[in-house]
């Protein structure tokens, strides 16, 4: 296995079987939090996870992404460390005060969490499960059946967060081939990897499920998406978004820019008929946005090109080849 979210198949047969299923808990390859409370109707208590071995922020954005596809605003944190036995306790104290400032900033409350020294080295990872509340309605539109024909909406450029990681751990050896200015090019930041705004316009225009990418990249995004709703995917591959450096940086390292960490990106479903509504509630809050394709009876996974010359069956795809890159 490379580093990431655990491959599909894997997570399906060895974690996801041996988990009880209730209407409460919802867990399954697709979902990206859980329902905790729904006796205090018509607020649902909600729980998502946000992991990073880069950075506290990451996590913790990864975390409201999350809680945000299910209309959900977080209310309180609980922090999780894994540290190598080499790892400093300042690199500790540091990590914890830059948390502390991010939610304090965010108006959020620190309720628990846990610290563990493990294994060898100074890796240290983070896991932040945030809490958050959303309406027992929405809760059920982003949980409804979804049939065949159904829009397949995508938000946000294919592996730009990747790129940007290659671009900021990567800078000497790209100088053999690109310029500084258009390395800098590459560079998102973390504000530009919330999602809120766009979930709440595509729940405000009546979508029927919410996924954010994330490891794997949009590839696996719709693999999930597949699986979660139990039907095939068809994708035009020159309807998903992609930034040409992005594609550039990924063929200057040989990796497949669509397998990119994809952190930012949604894809989300919805039927024909409210898809006009879901333009205009994306539109009216200015957010970019490509109707990509469709969900289908057959059960297959394609993304092909209009003269199809591209036609690639998708697999279940596991971590991002961004971790090699950073050794």
């Amino acid at each position: 296995m490379i580093k990431g979210t655990i491959n599909t198949r894997i997570l399906k047969r060895s974690i996801l079987k041996h988990i009880a299923r209730n209407d409460i808990t919802g867990v399954g390859v697709g979902m990206d939090y859980a329902v905790l409370d729904k006796t205090s109707s018509p607020s649902v208590l909600i729980v998502a996870d946000g992991f990073s071995a880069i950075s506290e922020a990451m996590a913790l954005q990864r975390a409201l992404n999350n809680l945000a596809t299910a209309g959900a605003k977080a209310e309180k944190i609980m922090i999780n460390l894994l540290v190598g036995a080499d790892c400093t306790e300042q690199a500790i104290r540091d990590k914890m005060n830059s948390i502390c400032k991010l939610a304090k900033a965010k108006g959020l409350q620190i309720i628990g969490g846990n610290t563990a020294i493990t294994g060898a080295g100074d890796e240290l990872t983070i896991t932040i499960t945030a809490y958050g509340r959303s309406d027992e309605k929405v809760i059920e539109q982003l949980n409804e059946k979804c049939t065949a024909d159904m829009a397949v909406i995508i938000i946000g450029n294919a592996g730009a967060y990747g790129a940007s990681l290659i671009a900021e751990t990567r800078t000497e050896e790209m100088l053999s081939r690109f310029s500084e200015s258009y390395i800098a090019s590459m560079h998102i930041s973390e504000n530009e990897l919330d999602i809120e705004a766009a979930c709440q316009a595509l729940i405000e225009g009546g979508v029927s499920m919410i996924h954010d990418v994330s490891f794997g990249g949009i590839y696996r995004a719709l693999v999930e998406v597949s699986e979660r709703t139990g039907l095939g995917i068809d994708i035009l591959h020159e309807d998903i978004p992609i930034q040409q450096n992005t594609i550039e940086a990924s063929e200057f390292w040989n990796i497949n820019p669509y397998q990119l960490l994809g952190t930012g990106g949604i894809v989300s479903v919805c039927h024909e008929e409210k898809l006009n509504d879901v333009k205009a509630a994306l539109d009216k809050r200015g957010i970019e946005f490509s109707v990509a394709g469709k969900l289908t009876k057959d059960g297959a996974r394609v993304v092909h090109s209009r003269d199809d010359k591209i036609s690639r069956s998708l697999n279940y795809y596991e971590g991002d080849e961004i971790f090699s890159l950073r050794g």
